[in-house]
């Protein structure tokens, strides 16, 4: 007599998991935000390839990225330095200009300084790391070959280099040295990937988006597309074999997984993103 009405509750308790299971996984799923972290000019693009293939000067952007993954939220890259840049002069090789800073781009989307959980940065250069002291409270995850060229008690002074940007982690405290690929949050939708070339610890990160697909933001593996489509090397670059061996495996990557590639500096990928409050999922 009681055996069906157990076995009834027992399919209806089962259910409700699977519902509440299927909720909170749908809560997970990765937003990507595409904010605009500027522009620069460089004087002349042949520094961008190793074998002299371009002249005159080049227009590129600078991007960051917002990955929401629940209720957590990261900062992938972070743009140009505002005291640094007020000192450019019409003569150097790289004149950056911001509109706004990442802290107003994300007030767009509702977010603060202190929402930010975790700072994934692509490489040690002024361009991609400038802001990030504002995030001073985030996880900072970081090439470990990138972070010892500006920390270790070796590191040797270098006028191109500004570990004063990365000031906030400079004790090594609240930072995830990376020495690989990294999952962020466990699940594979968020993964760092060990891309080293353009610096020791270059890195990429993939992000797995529900309706997209999924979408690899390039770092500095290639400055804009045709440095992709031809396999064209920066004069900037720490190691032509270790960009050739990323060049690589980013293809590979990009084949098993049928993404699309962001390359971060390129004027014409940029316009394709979405602009906050938008995002692709």
């Amino acid at each position: 007599m009681f055996r069906p009405i157990i076995v009834s509750a027992v399919v209806v308790v089962l259910a409700l998991l699977t519902v509440v299971q299927t909720s909170r996984a749908e809560d997970q799923e990765p937003r990507l935000y595409t904010l605009d972290c500027g522009k620069i000019k460089v004087l002349d693009a042949n520094i961008m390839d190793d074998t002299d293939s371009y002249a005159g000067p080049l227009e590129l952007v600078a991007s960051c990225y917002v990955i929401q993954h629940g209720n957590d939220y990261m900062l992938w890259d972070a743009g140009f330095n505002l005291e640094a840049i007020k000192g450019v002069k019409d003569t150097d090789m790289f004149q950056p200009k911001i509109e706004k800073t990442i802290e107003q781009a994300i007030a767009v989307i509702g977010l603060k300084p202190s929402d930010i959980k975790k700072i994934g940065i692509s490489h040690n250069h002024f361009d991609h790391i400038g802001q990030a002291n504002v995030f001073k409270d985030a996880e900072l995850l970081i090439g470990a070959a990138d972070y010892d060229m500006l920390f270790a008690p070796d590191a040797k002074p270098d006028a191109d280099l500004h570990p004063e940007f990365l000031s906030e982690w400079a004790d090594g405290q609240n930072v995830q040295k990376l020495t690989g690929d990294h999952d962020v949050y466990g699940d594979g939708s968020v993964v760092i990937l060990s891309m080293p070339g353009h610096t020791p610890g270059h890195q990429a990160l993939m992000v797995k988006l529900k309706n997209v697909g999924t979408v690899v933001l390039s770092g500095d593996l290639y400055h804009f597309k045709e440095n992709y489509k031809h396999g064209r090397i920066s004069d900037l670059n720490t190691s032509r074999e270790q960009t050739l061996a990323s060049f690589k495996r980013m293809d590979e990557i990009l084949r098993e997984n049928s993404a699309q590639l962001v390359i971060q500096h390129d004027p014409e990928h940029f316009a394709r993103m979405k602009q906050p409050p938008e995002y692709l999922e």
